[in-house]
């Protein structure tokens, strides 16, 4: 733990982990289940549809949930963490063991640059 305080860059990146996987997922499963769900069940008791159409309803609506917006967050979250890890062990070896040699750009560039990107999009 010593090198979060070594460090600003590991600092910023695991605070930006800490951010991404923590708070946009509790964030979005505490709406999903405080207001979304319970605004819908609010309708659909309103509605004239029957009670026994009212459940499956609210199950696919939840579904949808999951499939358009919990997997291609995860998938993506999964994306940018995996770079950030990578960037904060990297980090941590050189403060431990010093530089070591840089490789040949690949994969795990781009990567780099898309995270970025699409932090500093979302940072605004």
């Amino acid at each position: 733990l010593h090198f979060l305080w070594e460090s600003e860059r590991i600092r910023t990146r695991a605070f930006q982990c800490f951010v991404l996987n923590c708070l946009l997922f509790l964030g979005s499963q505490a709406l999903m289940e405080y207001a979304i769900m319970p605004i819908i069940a609010n309708l659909l008791r309103h509605s004239p549809m029957t009670v026994h159409m009212q459940q499956p309803v609210q199950r696919l609506l939840s579904l949808l949930y999951q499939l358009l917006w919990v997997f291609p967050a995860y998938f993506i979250s999964f994306l940018v963490s995996c770079s950030w890890y990578e960037e904060i062990a990297s980090r941590t070896y050189a403060l431990h063991f010093g530089k070591r040699k840089e490789a040949a750009p690949n994969f795990v560039s781009f990567v780099i640059v898309l995270r970025d990107e699409a932090w500093r999009c979302v940072g605004r």
